[in-house]
């Protein structure tokens, strides 16, 4: 009943929401969903009717993931392209992650992401778009239109991370509020007493969610540092360098940079796939856990792992965790 309403309102001509404050009911609704409790779903439902877009953005999360409904990939996402298309920027910026990590069903896109993240920029959002336009490649952000947010030329990621001066409200995702925190966790510790930061704390054991903050550092990094090497092989002269040159030599750090990378991103892939170390989890629990550590890289990238730190670090730590009880 919902869906045929839903696919019948998406159709149709929708009525702008007043400006006045959000109803009790539906801030009690969506509370409630948040907790888990999705016996209120026809309250969140009725308001998207009204073209509330923080009631649309709930429902097109919860059609996106199959919280509390059946899952419906595409009404999820023309549900939240809608909310975006109000103004509720929290859904721009989650299509942009959508499509940059990509879900099972939904390949990673990054065009898509850069348009997505380029338009939350643009509305205003001063942290996780822009964070997220420096992760992706320079060439497909200038593309997009980012031009004002694209990383500077030859750098990895940038450089420092500027204070938030102005209140930004998030609205967390069910995912969010199922299985993460609004706030990094105490990193992990290491035997030799290496801090080893994470993004989230979940339902993964210690080993996993190390993997899962690892495997989304690395994909867009191992990406970044394919494009470099790409970007030095193409030098003109480079082929006549000598062997000690300083371009030979840059280009056999970034060689050895993304080989470590790559092993690091199977090992994390590794337990990530195996419940006996990832905590005993089905791929569903696994995936809506990476999930909240994506959200987590995209809004406080600087309270996880670096990407060097989990090339050189993450094999040890793993190897480490077979000994360790589940109490971090």
């Amino acid at each position: 009943m919902i869906r045929l309403f839903l696919v019948a309102f998406l159709t149709g001509t929708m009525t702008l929401a007043s400006a006045a404050a959000q109803s009790e009911e539906l801030n009690a609704a969506v509370d409630a969903y948040l907790k888990e409790d999705y016996s209120h779903i026809d309250v969140i439902a009725r308001y998207a009717e009204d073209g509330e877009p923080e009631a649309i953005a709930i429902l097109g999360q919860a059609y996106l993931y199959g919280f509390g409904i059946e899952a419906d990939q595409l009404l999820g996402i023309a549900l939240l392209e809608q909310a975006a298309s109000l103004g509720e920027r929290s859904s721009t910026v989650h299509l942009g992650r959508v499509f940059e990590f990509g879900l099972e069903g939904i390949p990673a896109n990054p065009e898509t992401a850069a348009k997505w993240y380029v338009e939350a920029a643009r509305g205003g959002d001063t942290r996780s778009a822009p964070a997220a336009l420096k992760r992706l490649p320079r060439d497909i952000v200038i593309a997009a239109g980012g031009a004002a947010w694209a990383r500077e030329a030859g750098a990895a990621r940038p450089v420092s991370i500027e204070p938030l001066e102005e209140k930004v409200v998030i609205v967390p995702s069910p995912a969010s509020a199922l299985l993460g925190t609004s706030s990094p966790p105490p990193p992990l510790r290491m035997n030799d007493g290496t801090p080893f930061p994470i993004f989230a704390d979940t339902k993964l054991s210690a080993a996993g969610d190390a993997a899962a903050s690892c495997f989304v550092v690395l994909k867009p990094e191992i990406e970044r540092q394919k494009l470099a090497l790409e970007d030095l092989m193409k030098l003109d002269g480079f082929g006549a360098s000598e062997a000690g040159g300083s371009r030979h030599s840059e280009l056999a750090e970034t060689d050895r940079k993304l080989a470590a990378m790559r092993d690091a991103l199977k090992a994390s892939e590794a337990v990530l796939g195996d419940p006996k170390r990832n905590g005993n989890l089905t791929a569903e629990d696994v995936r809506l856990a990476l999930i909240v550590h994506s959200e987590a890289l995209g809004s406080r990238p600087q309270t996880g792992p670096a990407a060097s730190l989990c090339a050189a670090r993450l094999v040890p730590l793993i190897g480490e965790s077979a000994g360790w009880t589940d109490g971090r």
